[in-house]
């Protein structure tokens, strides 16, 4: 079997298993729905392991099959959301160029990657909300109807105030067009994570393992994305406000993520390493509201490294002129 044609096969296949488990999160009940975190890596270990055919094929099939099984809304959703960004990612970690002397590779540097998949991730919640129509005012209403179903479930309980039910309403429509980009852009880098390791572990993997505790970071300039975006979510009124929040959220997810690459950098050689960092990930899935303490580490880390001068190779003649 040639190259190609292996290729396509394992894209084909790879679509079809990334598709259903997208579909089983869309349609099925809540324990299906890490599934649905769960299928970028098919399409993720495709393009890694058998090259961007397979992944533009994967990516293809599994927007199709979702688009089948759960209709053109949930496809688009699962296009911008999912699999696009998935297959662009994987295929940015596998490219490389020649060194000057010809004798090594360069590898795609992670802090681009990481770039691409942030931006991937705005557009792509920005495209989801326009197709679903999304808006604060039903977000509030739709937690409204929760919380007296809720009520209705436990009658014995004593029911909260109006007013309490009105303001925990309008919390939750401001605060999901920040968590959702958040949490989606660290879900993409665990996947991705998870994928390269299998990858690797099956020999299809070029790329050498990175150190990304030590490599891990970001352009100075995309600290406009978290700064910028919470500016203008004080500023703004909704339907700016929640433009601007997705912004905001996956630019402190991304830089949260370098803050996190700092911890395990800093912690290593230390002997209470796994605690610190089974505590720390133990707190952000419950709470999530340290990632923002991560991300001004992160952005303290990107800053430190932006102002150290550069490395100049040693003067070959001369006395140094400085």
């Amino acid at each position: 079997m040639n190259r190609q044609l292996a290729a396509i096969l394992i894209g084909c296949v790879a679509g079809l298993a990334a598709g259903l488990m997208a579909l089983a999160g869309f349609k099925a009940a809540t324990a299906a729905i890490p599934l649905l975190f769960a299928a970028p890596i098919a399409v993720q270990i495709a393009t890694l392991g058998w090259g961007p055919l397979a992944g533009a094929i994967a990516t293809v099939a599994a927007v199709v099959v979702a688009g089948f099984g759960a209709g053109a809304q949930a496809a688009a959703i699962a296009a911008v959301m999912l699999f696009v960004p998935a297959a662009w990612t994987a295929n940015l970690i596998n490219l490389a160029q020649p060194s000057a002397d010809g004798r090594t590779l360069i590898w795609y540097p992670l802090a681009r990657a990481l770039t691409h998949l942030t931006l991937a991730i705005v557009a792509g919640c920005w495209i989801s909300g326009y197709v679903l129509g999304y808006s604060d005012q039903a977000v509030a209403e739709i937690f409204r109807e929760l919380m007296v179903r809720l009520q209705e479930a436990r009658p014995d309980l004593p029911p909260p105030p109006s007013e309490a039910i009105e303001a925990t309403s309008r919390f939750y429509a401001a605060a999901i067009p920040f968590a959702i980009p958040a949490m989606w852009l660290m879900l993409h880098v665990l996947a991705l994570n998870i994928s390269a390791q299998i990858t690797r572990l099956s020999g299809r993997l070029p790329r050498p393992a990175d150190d990304i505790a030590r490599d891990a970071g970001l352009p100075f300039a995309m600290l406009a994305l978290p700064l910028g975006g919470i500016g203008a979510m004080f500023a703004l009124s909704s339907p700016y406000y929640d433009l601007a929040a997705v912004v905001a959220g996956a630019g402190v997810a991304a830089f949260g993520l370098i803050g996190l690459a700092e911890l395990h950098l800093i912690t290593r050689g230390r002997a209470g390493r796994p605690l610190i960092l089974s505590a720390t990930y133990l707190v952000l899935v419950l709470i999530g509201l340290p990632l923002l303490a991560f991300a001004v580490l992160g952005a303290i880390r990107i800053s430190r490294r932006n102002t150290q001068p550069p490395v100049l190779p040693p003067s070959r003649g001369g006395p140094n002129p400085s």
